[in-house]
């Protein structure tokens, strides 16, 4: 009987063996396509603790309010200088810094413009060590990161030094470039990300973004915890002392403030759900 059915078996494969190819290719394609996915994300999981541990978990930020899932640039929840100014004030911060993020028009020679991020950071000396923990583990490969004074230069991302990727040619340093058609000079790159908006990204000092976009206020705000506070309780304070301050009621807040833990958390939410339905 067991024959018959192994003969029988046989000899229908051999007599459809394009489909039978067919269904066999189909499985292969089918578990190495989750075998790929579920190390995808394994690799996000890791990716994220590292750079938890190399930025810190000492850090507090304050958010448009759809929080860190919200899209860069698209906020029109800003906070101004004199908001970063009543957040140091509060007992238990111990730095606090912005970030100017826009959509910025990108051109380079003769070639086709293009439409990434800007970034605008502090080169304030007081700011430097917590701007760098905010890139953590993302350096510098070529030429240098900005410093202060520079005005009109910026640090661009890996996909600058691509040929074909942002430009046709390649950006180099000493290169000049239009932001919204005011020209700056390029003075160096970071090194590859992995994220095509990210590596896209130009980095600009907030007297040079205030001056190419006339803008002065931030889309998110980094703060860092004082040692002997802990950082999930001084989150709930300036959350409470912040809406005060806009005279917004609980649960209507326009802003988000989340911890480290907070943002580590809504990380690995996403990648176990992920890794689950795969």
């Amino acid at each position: 009987m067991i024959e018959d059915i192994l003969k029988y078996s046989t000899s229908n494969l051999w007599n459809r063996k394009l489909r039978s190819f067919l269904t066999i290719l189909s499985i292969l394609i089918g578990i190495t396509a989750i075998f790929a996915l579920i190390s995808f994300g394994q690799g996000i999981n890791k990716y994220m603790n590292e750079f938890a541990e190399e930025s810190g978990t000492d850090k507090i930020f304050l958010l448009p309010g759809g929080g860190i899932a919200s899209a860069p640039g698209t906020s029109n929840i800003l906070y101004t200088e004199d908001d970063m100014d009543f957040i140091r004030k509060i007992k238990g911060v111990d730095e606090v810094t912005g970030m100017m993020i826009t959509s910025a028009k990108i051109k380079f020679k003769e070639y086709k413009e293009k439409y990434p991020f800007a970034i605008g950071v502090s080169t304030a000396s007081e700011d430097k060590e917590l701007v760098k923990e905010m890139f953590a583990g993302i350096d510098v490969i070529e030429g240098r990161a900005l410093k202060q004074g520079d005005v009109l230069k910026v640090t661009a991302g890996y996909s600058h030094t691509i040929p074909n990727r942002m430009f046709k040619k390649r950006v180099n340093v000493g290169d000049k470039i239009e932001i919204n058609d005011v020209e700056v000079e390029v003075i160096g790159f970071y090194e590859e990300v992995g994220s095509p908006t990210d590596d896209a990204q130009v980095y600009i000092s907030f007297e040079g973004f205030t001056e190419i976009f006339e803008m002065d206020d931030f889309e998110y705000v980094f703060l860092r915890v004082a040692s002997d506070h802990d950082p999930s309780e001084l989150a709930e304070r300036i959350k409470e002392k912040f809406r005060k301050r806009r005279g917004q009621k609980e649960g209507e807040e326009d802003f988000a403030i989340q911890t480290y833990e907070d943002v580590m958390e809504t990380f690995t939410n996403v990648i176990t759900i992920l890794n689950g339905i795969l």
